[in-house]
């Protein structure tokens, strides 16, 4: 019987664009979301008021005795081992599909208590950073991996979420992290990085990148280290060719300024500053509410499956989506969008995926909704919720096409430090054979 617990992730294939003038309108809508680019994430220092939205109404169905228990479920999960008595969430790593060159990025950040405020801030660049690599040409994987950082004496030095397609698993282990301890200046920042060419389980074939986010500088005596090569591998323990570095300095801290400059450099990488003191603005357009009315639409047809803790995993990811700001909820709505992303533990995204074969799920480990049901009764169930999920997809890409177009004709709304990103990728990338816009 095959593991009710996989990961799904999900694999955009390229597609050439049609001539048809039927089509005319998608190819309008993927020029959008290239010229958008990195707009559509400004900053988020002093986010907008949240707008909350409650958990959707759940799929009805009327119950029928299953006449023959099914098997026990198979206990194997594949999920990231964390450090023991490190409060920080778990991140399903799927399966890695060789055949489809991606884009992999990790960012190694900063959690020390000197990032105070600058974390919340850092997070929503990094995530405006995934923003603008949902953007990229020709449609590919995209996989991110995590490292966060400390130093010696703290809950941990380095600690490591790998390489996962599953967004909205890393959006949660990002946005779980606090800023504690750090009671000097300099922080362990070769042991950080030495994590990030160890632990993220890269792939040959990817296209690598590491952004280092933080600020205060590593070690003096470790610096010369930070400068050399990192014995980077990909999942099997391989050798890998060196992955280039960029630096991302929070504050305004000069030594650290000129180590993570001297960092980049070493590592084909660039530099970019964050500013000390953001300037506090938001985006809002006039397909906010929309996007979010549908995102909502989509998230009532999500149909957690597995043992009680993966259920749990995804309801909390849920509630804190509904809880962050209209921006946000749309910034998180356009790269799933983008990307193809989904929860992990979703039984209609894993059906439809062949990850999961739905008349082998043991009773215990399917939804509350579908318990108890006769096979042919929950087929039923989820093509019903498969009908409602792609209709509100199709909306939801238009809308936000139409939200990167309004965005981009108003280049105002983009801050310095966006611009710069999305030349930086466009630059690095494009090496890759990746380009942004049509």
């Amino acid at each position: 019987m095959k593991s009710p617990h996989p990961t799904p992730n999900p694999v955009p294939t390229v597609e050439a664009l049609p001539e048809s003038d039927t089509r005319a309108l998608s190819v309008l809508a993927l020029c959008a979301l290239g010229l958008a680019g990195a707009a559509c994430w400004a900053s988020l220092s002093d986010r907008a008021a949240p707008v909350v939205v409650g958990p959707p109404p759940r799929l009805a169905v009327v119950a029928e005795p299953e006449p023959e228990p099914l098997p026990e479920p198979d206990p194997a999960q594949t999920l990231v081992t964390v450090e023991p008595g490190v409060e920080e969430p778990q991140v399903d790593v799927g399966p890695q599909t060789a055949a489809s060159p991606r884009i992999e990025v990790a960012f190694v950040l900063d959690t020390t208590g000197s990032m105070g405020s600058l974390l919340e801030t850092a997070k929503q660049k990094i995530w405006g950073i995934v923003n603008v690599l949902a953007t990229a040409r020709p449609q590919t994987q995209i996989a991110l991996g995590l490292v966060a950082y400390r130093d010696a004496g703290e809950a941990y030095v380095a600690q490591s979420y790998p390489l996962t397609e599953d967004l909205d698993s890393f959006y949660a282990a990002l946005m779980a992290l606090q800023p504690v301890g750090g009671g000097d200046a300099p922080e362990a920042v070769l042991e950080a990085l030495a994590a990030a060419a160890k632990d993220m389980q890269w792939t040959a074939r990817g296209a690598r990148t590491v952004f280092l986010v933080g600020d205060a500088p590593p070690h003096p005596e470790t610096l010369q280290a930070c400068l050399g090569a990192q014995a980077w591998v990909d999942g099997q323990g391989q050798a890998l060719e060196p992955t280039r570095i960029n630096t991302i300095l929070c504050g305004a801290d000069r030594s650290a300024g000129a180590a993570f400059q001297s960092i980049a450099g070493a590592h084909t990488g660039e530099f970019v500053a964050i500013e000390p003191n953001p300037a506090a603005h938001t985006i809002q357009t006039p397909y906010d509410a929309e996007i979010v009315r549908l995102q909502a639409e989509i998230e009532a047809t999500v149909l957690a499956y597995g043992s009680a803790e993966d259920k749990a995993r995804v309801s909390s990811q849920q509630g804190m989506n509904y809880a962050n700001s209209a921006e946000v909820q749309c910034q998180r709505a356009s790269a799933l969008t983008k990307t193809g992303g989904f929860y992990s533990n979703d039984l209609l995204w894993a059906v439809e995926n062949s990850t999961v074969v739905l008349d082998e799920l043991d009773d215990a480990c399917l939804p509350d909704e579908l318990r108890g049901l006769k096979p042919s009764a929950r087929r039923e169930a989820l093509e019903a919720l498969r009908a409602k999920r792609e209709a509100a997809k199709r909306a939801l890409l238009e809308v936000v096409a139409q939200r990167d177009g309004w965005i981009a004709q108003q280049p105002e709304l983009q801050s310095d430090f966006e611009r710069e990103i999305q030349a930086i990728l466009a630059s690095q990338l494009a090496e890759h054979g990746f380009y942004f816009g049509c």
